[in-house]
């Protein structure tokens, strides 16, 4: 059974390791490097936080990292974990062969590519024939239909 010293140690170490990840994360934002950006910023936070936490939990004595790697291994990973499955979750609409920005149910809204990344031409044309049956069902106008296709196409 888990004393309540483990236990208080256990949610202070998720406290402190989110709120350090997110901080590194902001810091990191503009870095496009997907799940490796994770990984390596969830590890540098880690080790900055035994650091850190290794002079802390010192007591006037010697430098203790071991403790504070004991105590905040599992929370870091418990973060990485949680930002690993968002990030797969957020960039599962995006693989090549399904329509970017559409879930199960079928979107009538003109406007709900706007935000998908199209990164292939295969993409490209799947989101224009899109467009032409939104316009063929009288959701989008010619002329909105005539802005979103040169815009999609980069003309």
């Amino acid at each position: 059974m888990i004393d309540a010293a483990a236990l208080g140690e256990f949610i202070g170490g998720l406290i402190a390791t989110f709120l350090a990840s997110r901080l590194a994360l902001y810091l990191a934002r503009n870095w496009k490097a997907g799940p490796d950006k994770l990984l390596l910023v969830h590890v540098a936070t880690f080790l900055v936080i035994v650091a850190i936490a290794g002079v802390g939990l010192a007591d006037g004595g010697a430098f203790a990292p071991l403790r504070a790697l004991s105590i905040y291994w599992l929370p870091e990973c418990i973060w990485l974990v949680v930002d690993q499955y968002r990030y797969y979750r957020k960039t599962s609409a995006s693989r090549p062969g399904s329509i970017p920005g559409e879930d199960s149910k079928t979107s009538n809204s003109p406007n709900s590519h706007e935000s998908a990344y199209l990164d292939t031409a295969d993409q490209r044309l799947r989101l224009l024939e899109r467009l032409a049956t939104l316009e063929a069902q009288g959701v989008l106008t010619k002329e909105e239909f005539e802005r979103e296709k040169r815009r999609l196409l980069g003309t």
